[in-house]
């Protein structure tokens, strides 16, 4: 057999340029390749190119023409779109990403920079605060010490990618299919860079003067509801009280005057505190705001929990609800139907966290009006973890959720499509249940099936003729498809307030069972949901029992699956790719299946679709372009011209087909596509 890594040859490779690519855009003919530097990972022989002459380019591009690949950190979304701008043709070349192998492999690093490997490797990064007007020496020596940090880095990934999937050449491993994967997802994100969204800055800007008026009519009315905060000065008792006729000095004198309003003997040792004068309180204090809420009777039900040093855990009031986008804690809401003024509190942490996406919006401009959706790394499932500002953006069904997402539109001539996979992550689950327990996945398709409802059921908490009586009323399923029990028909025949009421109680049950199911999956117990349902314990180890019972193939799923322990972590083979996924604790077993299964499809579907957009049969004018993607949605931008339309919906169905077809699983994924002008018009 050939040996093709004979025919490449394979360099850890950087550049140094007058900027980022943004920049070197708004520099026009004054921006500058500085240099491009390799090092031949088999030798270690180094080489440094210029640009000043035509020979020069020449000579680089002659490199770029052979079988070659580059090794480069964070490569495929700078170094490789930095050649381009200036002119050269890389399409010969491979090009491995260090940055996307360091998410992967080194997953509980703080820093994933060259800078950070440097330190680690005794190699320092020379700094650099002016990319223009230095010589060419100090643009030299940066890329030189980058190169060799590059290269060391390289082979710390290499060996740690070998403890998961053996030992190989360093041709097999920069064409691994592992490692082809990793950097398809760092051509997402250079797509996505490369693209841009645009922002309606004039929307924008009258979105956050709304939201600031708002904020700072709550904040003012909060002042004028809390009580004011004393400031304390602080006594001790004075070294000596007494003179030497035994009569108290004038400090002898004002601490007994303190021990008395303070109602304690002349002779106490330790501190008196007097109040100093009170002062305004602050709003944005979160120590001001519980003391106020306690005084009011306030019985908090959201918490942080901490553990000590001994194992110890500590249970910390919340104000906010964590990864809410600004929600109050539930029992906040209801001490507000007792005091009005905490009305101006409910709704203020929703109002500033719409604020910060807006402003995330304005501060990211980059090019005029346009930001780009990056990542800052992936989870341990190969999600993107999404950075600023397109991030935590609130749904449209939520306040100012739809004002906030109207700042992304398409530019002029262009029209959004957004596609999300329909209940991906259930039907992963459904297709790794169905082998082992065919009829529960088969009931758990039905039309009208309720999974929250059914754990509840399953629970004894709620009767089925309650559960038919919310899916007639509350869902609109016809009445004449449930048993026509005495029960029911009594609840139906109720008259509209009091259906109401019942649809409430019911839908109080159900919330308990949707914790249920999403925290079970997660292998957590009846703790867990007793917190987070807000139920009392007895009846969260009934949910749960119930769960345990309904879904026992998810235990024989993960008695199937194989792990394996490395020196940076216990990972678990995926069957459907046969990727390795760093497992955080053997609870997530199930959700570290599931959810990089829903990855590893998300990107399949974008695979098929860059892959179908280049055939005559799917071609759009000025084509289809990846602008964002999270979790199980991707959206594009296409020219609104008549047709594409309807060409970029098949376009988006046939990649879908594809990837079911390469998955062959028994449960089929669909998708839900639509088309708009603005973001808030497509989700």
């Amino acid at each position: 057999m050939k040996d093709l890594n004979k025919e490449y040859k394979i360099y850890a490779a950087d550049v140094e340029a007058t900027g980022l690519l943004h920049h070197l855009v708004e520099q026009g003919d004054k921006a500058k390749l500085h240099n491009l530097c390799v090092m031949d990972v088999e030798d270690c022989n180094m080489t440094t190119f210029h640009t000043d002459t035509e020979q020069q380019r020449k000579d680089i591009q002659a490199l770029l023409d052979q079988p070659t690949i580059f090794i480069m950190h964070n490569g495929i979304c700078y170094d490789k779109n930095a050649l381009k701008h200036f002119g050269y043709d890389v399409s010969n070349v491979i090009f491995v990403d260090t940055l996307a192998l360091s998410w992967y492999l080194d997953l509980n690093r703080d820093k994933h920079g060259l800078e950070n490997y440097g330190e680690e490797f005794g190699v320092p990064k020379p700094a650099i605060v002016d990319w223009e007007s230095l010589t060419q020496q100090d643009y030299d020596h940066r890329v030189q010490e980058d190169v060799k940090i590059q290269y060391r880095t390289y082979k710390k990934l290499k060996s740690m990618f070998e403890e998961l999937y053996g030992e190989m050449t360093d041709y097999e491993f920069c064409t691994h299919k592992v490692v082809k994967y990793l950097n398809f997802k760092m051509e997402q994100l250079e797509e996505q860079q490369n693209t841009k969204f645009k922002v309606d800055v004039p929307h924008a800007k009258k979105v956050i003067e709304e939201l600031e008026q708002e904020i700072e009519h709550k904040t003012e009315q909060l002042k004028a509801s809390m009580p004011k905060v004393p400031e304390y000065t602080k006594h001790t008792r004075p070294a000596k009280p007494f003179k030497k006729d035994g009569t108290l000095s004038a400090n002898g004198e004002k601490w007994k005057l303190l021990c008395e309003e303070a109602e304690v003997d002349f002779d106490y040792e330790g501190e008196i505190k007097k109040v100093k004068q009170y002062n305004e309180p602050n709003p944005a204090s979160s120590s001001q705001v519980k003391d106020w809420l306690f005084s009011l009777g306030w019985i908090p039900e959201t918490f942080k929990y901490v553990k000590d040093g001994l194992g110890n855990e500590r249970a910390i009031p919340q104000v906010y609800v964590q990864g809410s986008g600004g929600q109050v804690c539930p029992s906040i809401e209801k001490l507000a139907e007792e005091h009005e003024e905490l009305q101006h509190l409910v709704g203020l942490g929703v109002l500033s966290h719409r604020k910060s996406c807006v402003k995330g919006f304005l501060d990211s401009l980059i090019l005029g009006d346009f930001c780009e959706a990056g990542a800052n790394g992936f989870t341990n499932t190969l999600r993107m973890k999404h950075r600023k500002p397109f991030v935590n953006l609130p749904s449209t069904r939520v306040v100012y959720g739809e004002e906030v997402r109207s700042c992304i539109i398409s530019r002029e001539g262009k029209k959004f499509v957004c596609s999300d996979l329909s209940s991906m992550e259930n039907i992963w689950k459904f297709n790794y249940q169905m082998p082992h327990d065919p009829e529960f996945v088969k009931s758990q398709q039905t039309e009208d099936h309720d999974p929250h409802l059914d754990i509840a059921t399953e629970g004894m908490l709620i009767s089925e003729d309650e559960v038919n009586f919310y899916k007639i009323v509350k869902e609109g399923f016809p009445q004449e498809n449930y048993p026509q029990t005495e029960r029911l028909l009594k609840m139906l025949s109720l008259d509209e307030d009091k259906k109401k009421a019942e649809i409430k109680r019911i839908a109080k049950v159900r919330a308990a069972g949707k914790t249920t199911n999403y925290a079970c999956q997660y292998k957590s117990g009846a703790k867990t949901v007793s917190r987070q349902a807000k139920i009392d314990m007895g009846v969260a180890k009934t949910l749960v029992n119930a769960y345990r019972k309904k879904n026992w193939s998810i235990d024989v799923v993960e008695k199937s699956l194989t792990r394996k322990r490395v020196s940076h972590g216990t990972y678990q083979l995926n069957p459907v790719n046969g990727i390795w996924y760093h497992l955080k604790t053997e609870k997530d077993s199930f959700s570290t299946l599931v959810q990089g299964s829903g990855a590893y499809l998300l990107d399949l579907w974008l695979g098929y679709i860059f892959f179908l957009r280049q055939k005559p049969e799917y071609h759009i004018k000025g084509g289809v372009r990846l602008v964002a993607q999270a979790h199980d949605e991707n959206l594009q931008e296409f020219n609104d011209l008549e047709g594409n339309e309807e060409t970029v919906r098949k376009l988006f169905d046939d990649a879908l087909a594809m990837a079911n077809k390469r998955l062959a699983q028994e449960i089929p994924f669909g998708c839900d596509t639509q088309t708009g002008y603005k973001y808030s018009e497509i989700h």
